[in-house]
């Protein structure tokens, strides 16, 4: 009986091509396109940047939508349209337990221990400190959202700095109202502190954000709208009007004199002539000296 032998180079061809062909068809995918030409460099594929672009897309479409409607970046939005429910709870709720009023007991002996120990302040110190808190939040915000509550819950959203004063934010207010010329006052609440003119916004502790109420001298013309109808046309959700502010108040831009001052200073710098890039010139010859 005679055994056939099958020579080993074509086992190595059919291997090869076994190989070839599985290649083929599932070919490994690269993690870097190494793109021809000079200066080749490992790029990300652009499949995985398609796919980050697409996420950008769809968060700035998920971005809410806002309405400018002045200057200070004036925005306005209703409260009636926030619906919030309010659970009946039983009077029953609001009664103290004996442990409860155990708690109170023990909060009240820790102030009280802790008013004993601390140091004695006085008015000088008291005035440094406040001094360095107002320079930190200088420092730290460039600009400060202000928002004005009307008695029919309109709220308009406008941005100041901290240095402005309330007559500013008054001024603000009075482009806006359906009766500009009957006297108004802004206030805090509670308890209710009419806001004088003088004030700056930085000294109310008014910065990074701060809501104060309206209302006319007269209070019965509190009723109604006291806003222009024509700018209650394009309100601002409430979602919206936040993004503003924290849009707004991180981009920082020039003033106007410092942009113009660095136009200049850029166009003076292209006219000046640039240093000489000619030959040294040659020295005279010895011959040359002599004659002169």
């Amino acid at each position: 009986m005679v055994v056939g032998v099958v020579p080993e180079k074509n086992i190595g061809i059919e291997t090869r091509a076994s190989y070839s062909d599985d290649q083929q068809q599932n070919p490994e995918k690269l993690k870097y396109d190494w793109s021809s030409g000079v200066g080749r460099s490992m790029q990300p594929l652009q499949v995985q940047i398609g796919s980050n672009n697409n996420e950008s897309e769809t968060e700035e479409k998920d971005e809410p939508t806002y309405h400018i409607i002045g200057e200070r970046c004036a925005i306005i939005y209703s409260l009636n349209e926030i619906h919030t429910h309010v659970e009946d709870l039983p009077d029953s709720f609001y009664d103290l337990t004996v442990n409860d009023l155990k708690l109170v007991l023990r909060d009240l002996k820790n102030i009280a221990a802790g008013n004993e120990d601390a140091p004695l302040v006085t008015e000088r110190l008291r005035e440094l400190r406040d001094n360095r808190t107002m320079l930190n939040k200088i420092s730290q915000y460039k600009n400060c959202i202000i928002r004005i509550k009307f008695p029919d819950r309109y709220v308009l959203q406008g941005m100041f700095k901290p240095v402005d004063k309330i007559s500013d934010v008054i001024e603000f207010v009075r482009t806006f109202l359906r009766k500009p010329a009957i006297p108004f006052y802004l206030f805090t609440i509670p308890p209710k502190t009419k806001l004088t003119l003088e004030k700056t916004l930085l000294e109310l502790d008014f910065v990074p954000n701060a809501l104060i109420q309206f209302s006319y001298e007269n209070e019965l013309e509190n009723a109604g709208n006291c806003i222009k109808p024509e700018f209650l046309i394009t309100l601002t959700s409430l979602e919206g009007a936040i993004y503003a502010a924290n849009k707004f108040r991180r981009t920082q831009r020039k003033p106007p004199d410092m942009e113009t001052n660095n136009n200049n200073a850029s166009n003076n710098d292209t006219q000046k002539p640039g240093p000489s890039t000619g030959a040294i010139p040659k020295r005279p010859r010895n011959d040359e000296a002599k004659k002169t």
